[in-house]
């Protein structure tokens, strides 16, 4: 029936197609296609009010479609109404080879053109995810390693003499630490008018997907799939100079996926803020962190903190997440295990910044993590755990025994499978850590020497600028 609706719309048999999609009422009102046909024939029949909501209908339905951000703009600029501009800005991010919304906005909000220069452009993001991306959550809240590391890089460059501009999803345009920041959006805008001698998308490969020239392109790495959706990196490969992963692991884990040979990637890696771990605050005897996301391991480090406190009824267990306590129950990863973190001897922190996650881990003596769930490509709250002399007791899955190293950084047991094996193997290790004060405060000293060594963020820009910029 929906095709029979566009065929109908393309001979311009409105009648036929006003029609079909009545008989069509209530089949297809999960399908994007009928509400975008639906509000052509609405605004064909100057129903604008009724047009407009069967397209915002579609865009709920899959925003990917750029047809009704452009039918959209033009019922709002018919009715006078600045949200005209947001859906030109829209239509421009799906599909930069029309130039008619360019026309529209150099009309309408010229100063949307208006860009600082750069030498170095960074990408992230899609203009419609969820968690909107404000760099200083560095200091007010938990953020995500890849997030950390856009940040914390366009710092580093920019302190090194770089103009550096980065399209994200952030709510407006804000300048952070001599960095500007800017919808993810409008990146199609500044690509128009302006030249990018050096391209980094970070798990995005959009901007390789729509050809944006530049003198370098590079593609920023940091899942197991490659980019953050999975997209097939390969179609692209010409389009890309260099890909950035994180570890052997992960360059190894994303040519296998994408067919593409090693010499196209460059390493690098994931590092921790300096300045953040300069304290020496006092040792709480006894304690245990857990600082990535629930599905990786809590359960399995709460159980660990139980057979423990029979041994030492004083060990305690450090939690930090992404939600606040006030949020737990909604979490839907958090709230099955609700009533372990009201445990006696665990403390939930919630979403910490980074300076103040810094200060918690200089406290601690032992940072436990299962990760049972995910593979990691370089574990930046393993470093941070580092930085900060607390040893890591984890499973060697992924590229956590190069990121910690066993015996370097901390304990690295075989993952086995998982399971009752990992369980007990953990246990054993974390209980000999704590008992053992002299071995435990030399792996500390060596974890830090480790990490002071080798994940200092500015370290690694110098490093990229010698390499590739």
């Amino acid at each position: 029936m929906l095709a029979l609706i566009k065929n109908s719309l393309e001979r311009g048999d409105w009648r036929e197609a006003d029609r079909l999609c009545h008989e069509s009422a209530g089949r297809f009102d999960h399908e994007a296609l009928f509400h975008l046909y639906r509000g052509a024939i609405l605004a064909q029949q100057q129903d604008l009010d009724a047009a407009e909501q069967a397209f915002q209908r579609a865009i709920q339905l899959d925003q990917t479609l750029v047809a009704p951000h452009k039918n959209l703009a033009q019922i709002y600029k018919a009715k006078s109404d600045p949200r005209v501009v947001e859906s030109l800005v829209m239509a421009t991010w799906l599909d930069p080879q029309d130039p008619g919304p360019f026309q529209d906005l150099h009309r309408l909000a010229p100063e949307l053109f208006q860009f600082p220069r750069a030498d170095i452009v960074f990408y992230t993001g899609t203009p419609w995810l969820q968690m909107k991306f404000s760099p200083d959550s560095l200091e007010t809240g938990a953020l995500g390693g890849s997030e950390t590391a856009f940040v914390m890089m366009a710092c580093e460059l920019s302190r090194l003499g770089k103009k550096v501009v980065c399209f994200c999803n952030t709510n407006a345009r804000k300048n952070y630490d001599g960095v500007d920041y800017i919808p993810v959006a409008q990146f199609f805008l500044y690509v128009q008018a302006n030249p990018i001698p050096i391209l980094i998308a970070s798990r995005f490969l959009h901007p390789m997907e729509q050809g944006v020239r530049a003198g370098r392109r590079l593609l920023w790495l940091h899942d197991t799939l490659g980019c953050a959706s999975g997209e097939a990196i390969g179609p692209h490969r010409d389009r890309i100079d260099f890909l950035l992963g994180l570890s052997d692991y992960h360059i190894q884990q994303v040519c296998q996926r994408h067919h593409l040979p090693e010499t196209k990637f460059l390493k690098t890696r994931n590092g921790f803020i300096a300045d953040h771990f300069l304290m020496v605050p006092k040792k709480i005897p006894h304690s245990l962190i857990y600082l990535s996301r629930p599905g990786r391991g809590l359960a399995e480090a709460l159980e660990i903190h139980k057979r423990l406190k029979k041994i030492l009824p004083q060990v305690s267990l450090h939690v930090c997440g992404y939600s606040q306590w006030n949020q737990v129950a909604q979490d839907q990863e958090l709230s099955g295990l609700l009533p372990r973190l009201q445990e006696a001897g665990v403390h939930y922190h919630g979403g910490l910044g980074k300076r103040a996650l810094a200060h918690l881990l200089c406290q601690m003596e032992v940072m436990l993590y299962p990760n049972v769930s995910a593979e990691e490509t370089c574990c930046i709250a393993a470093i941070e755990a580092m930085a900060a002399g607390v040893p890591v007791v984890t499973s060697g899955r992924g590229a956590l025994p190069e990121t910690v190293v066993d015996g370097v950084g901390g304990c690295v047991v075989p993952f086995a499978g998982g399971g009752e094996v990992l369980m007990q193997s953990l246990e054993k290790t974390t209980l000999e850590l704590l008992t053992h004060k002299e071995r435990l405060q030399a792996l500390s000293k060596s974890a830090y020497d480790h990490a002071w060594k080798k994940y200092r963020w500015d370290q690694i820009a110098r490093e990229w600028v010698e390499l590739f910029l």
